[in-house]
């Protein structure tokens, strides 16, 4: 056992969990899963250095079939507890759902999708970066893995660009940068987290990811560590890719996905700031002075640019956002003056 410090031990490959070693509580969200995509996360989990883990899976209502796959896979670790929706709720409600039965013991959580792949030493590695006490979030690269695992980007951060280690609430309201298959957090940050923003009638821009890295924003430090520690799997059936940064995008919806995502970052915004109104020490204020930039096109202006500059990344959501901003304020003046003329 190596030395421990605020909370956090490591565990040497194949040593038994100590008593005092803390308990890691993973939250999977399955549907219909592929047998050897499932398989090979599985014995990912089961092959980490760090054995004191527990993991939460809760199924979206797979069919009959998928369902005792995940039942037969797991059926031999009593590390593992399933639970089945009664109906089809998307991947957002549950991993909402799989956070909120975790056992009360645990300590730190992690974020597991159905088909990627853990390199051995995940949770050992991340544990580390919780021995600084001010660390609530730890998220890492990723490599890109095809049908066949094999790896085809050894960095999916140096494929984006991507250089943030460490984030802020402004700059994920502005483009999330956490993927949440590499996250490992401490659980109060579920203390605001939960429950997640309630679903709106048009597709989610924004994710578990997201929700729970601003959150753990108003805790502490968000760190990223530039090791891969995930093998991430691109296939067809992604929910979400890398494939869809490149995505080209035909000048005539720019207006409409533009005004879109505006709309729903405002709407994010609330439900975040509306979440943290039980913190007694100004936090909801700190944070909805911090998140104004998106109600003032100077303020947006001035705040995408300092983004931009260094992280060119940003670019075409600072274009983004500029013209849905635009295209929002010129609905709405279009609007007053209909009802004028009425």
């Amino acid at each position: 056992m190596h030395e421990r410090k605020d909370g956090v031990g490591l565990l040497a490959n194949n040593e038994n969990p100590s008593s005092d070693a803390p308990l890691i509580g993973i939250a999977m969200a399955t549907y219909n899963p592929s047998l050897s995509y499932f398989l090979g996360q599985i014995s990912s989990l089961k092959n980490q250095t760090f054995k004191n883990w527990k993991c939460v899976v809760v199924d979206d209502n797979s069919n009959d079939k998928s369902y005792q796959i995940i039942l037969d896979v797991i059926a031999d670790d009593p590390r593992f507890q399933i639970h089945r929706n009664s109906s089809n709720q998307g991947s957002f409600k549950t991993f909402e759902r799989a956070l909120s039965l975790l056992p009360e013991e645990v300590q730190f959580v992690c974020y597991c999708d159905q088909d990627d792949i853990w390199i051995p030493t995940k949770l050992e590695i991340q544990l580390r970066a919780f021995k600084d006490p001010s660390v609530f979030l730890v998220h890492t690269d990723q490599s890109l893995i095809d049908e066949k695992n094999r790896v085809f980007v050894n960095s999916c951060w140096e494929l984006e660009g991507r250089n943030v280690l460490e984030a802020s609430t402004d700059l994920l309201l502005f483009r999330n940068l956490i993927t949440g298959c590499t996250t490992m957090f401490r659980k109060e940050v579920l203390k605001t987290a939960l429950p997640f923003y309630p679903l709106r009638p048009h597709a989610e821009m924004y994710h578990h990811d997201m929700w729970i890295a601003m959150h753990a924003c108003v805790y502490g430090k968000v760190l990223g560590l530039k090791e891969p520690l995930v093998l991430y799997r691109q296939h067809g059936g992604n929910l979400v890719g890398v494939s869809s940064l490149r995505r080209n995008v035909k000048l005539w919806e720019l207006a409409s996905r533009a005004r879109r995502a505006f709309n729903e970052r405002r709407g994010l915004r609330e439900d975040f700031l509306r979440s943290l109104r039980c913190f007694e020490n100004g936090a909801g204020r700190d944070q909805e002075r911090k998140l104004s930039y998106l109600d003032n096109p100077l303020a947006l202006l001035f705040r995408g640019f300092g983004f931009v500059l260094g992280h060119p990344l940003f670019f075409r959501t600072w274009v983004m956002l500029g013209v849905g901003l635009f295209s929002v304020r010129l609905k709405k003046e279009e609007t007053l003056n209909t009802k004028r003329a009425s």
